[in-house]
């Protein structure tokens, strides 16, 4: 890569990383958006962070990393890769930062051991006071409106409204989700003063903690089984099951979130659907309706593609109306909870007798 053209791209980065920071909430207890050591502001450490993520530099971590804040370090807990714990130190009584390099469960403290964690941030001096900063509109950071490119409700006046426009929303949604820096609630957060709100809306998806032989009733069966589930979880919303039948696919059934997908316990599956339906997840859908990890079986009924297709062949139980029997034994094309790759949908056949967990999503 030529110095140009990573001069461009840092400059990019850095403007995006401004544009979250001026448009961030405050939270109630006064902590800020991108602040990860809570001392209510961003310090340097923490920006020069955030755009390292970005640029896929952090030494340590992977360049997929989606952080995820898991309070205060515990002896003797499973972490796995990106995790965020904070720890205080003993001696000094500062609180610093640490993310999981490694997947791993140790008595060791962070600060300790090197291996498994590798230190954020900790908490710095106050900054100088600087320049009022950029416009959430002036999109190409040169300090006049451009009317062509940057007043994006096109009423001729560059103003806050052009941050709220649906174009710019989307943008700083998903960059955030890319950069997640332990703030899971910023893209709801920045959502509800915004229009509309559909970008950012998180949607739903469990997988179920009951397992059902072949014959779910059909299609509708099947999202009657999700939707009383969910209720019985005290999950709000409609559900409907991933699954697909001879006459009607997935995709054509269920509603295409332009927000994320999350488990139950909060963890981001997809940033929309078009992620959710790319081939691969950011996480295994193997959490159930009660936000518990599934049973021992893995095998789940879909009949359908990544892309969200029918997959074709018949292979569907009937249309998931019938079980078979030891004379004429149907299959139906399955799924497993333990894949974030094409094999979450698309992993083999079972027996349409034998019993296998549903997908379901909110629509």
């Amino acid at each position: 890569m030529t110095k140009s053209k990573k001069d461009m791209i840092m400059k990019k980065l850095f403007f995006l990383l401004v544009t979250i920071l001026i448009l961030s909430p405050v939270y109630s207890d006064s902590a800020v958006v991108g602040d990860i050591n809570g001392d209510g502001r961003i310090d340097t450490s923490e920006a020069i962070f955030a755009l390292q993520v970005a640029a896929g530099l952090y030494p340590g971590v992977q360049t997929s990393c989606l952080l995820n804040g898991k309070g205060s370090w515990s002896a003797g807990t499973a972490y796995i890769e990106c995790d965020v714990v904070s720890y205080e130190d003993i001696t000094g009584g500062d609180t610093y930062f640490y993310v999981a390099l490694t997947s791993h469960s140790s008595l060791t403290s962070p600060d300790i051991n090197t291996a498994d964690w590798s230190q954020l941030t900790l908490k710095g001096e106050k900054g100088d006071t600087g320049n009022n900063g950029l416009n959430c509109w002036d999109l190409n950071a040169n300090g006049a409106c451009d009317i062509a490119t940057e007043d994006l409700d096109s009423n001729n006046v560059c103003d806050t409204a052009d941050c709220q426009a649906a174009s710019h929303e989307i943008e700083i949604c998903e960059t955030f989700y890319n950069l997640d820096v332990t703030f899971p609630q910023f893209c709801q957060d920045f959502c509800s003063n915004q229009s509309p709100p559909d970008y950012c809306t998180e949607k739903i998806v469990f997988v179920t903690s009951s397992t059902y032989n072949g014959n779910l009733n059909g299609l509708s069966g099947a999202d009657g089984r999700c939707q009383s589930l969910a209720q019985i979880a005290n999950l709000t919303g409609t559900f409907k099951a991933w699954l697909s039948s001879g006459g009607s696919s997935a995709k054509d059934r269920l509603t295409h979130n332009t927000g994320p997908y999350v488990l139950p316990d909060g963890t981001v599956v997809a940033k929309h659907w078009d992620d959710l339906t790319d081939g691969t997840l950011k996480a295994n859908i193997n959490v159930t309706e009660a936000s518990s990890p599934a049973g021992s079986s893995n095998s789940v009924w879909t009949y359908t593609t990544t892309s969200g297709s029918a997959i074709g062949g018949g292979t569907n139980c009937s249309n998931w109306t019938a079980t078979g029997n030891v004379f004429s034994t149907k299959d139906g094309r399955t799924g497993t909870l333990t894949s974030s790759s094409s094999g979450w949908t698309e992993a083999g056949y079972s027996d349409c007798r034998n019993d296998s967990h549903l997908y379901c999503f909110e629509q």
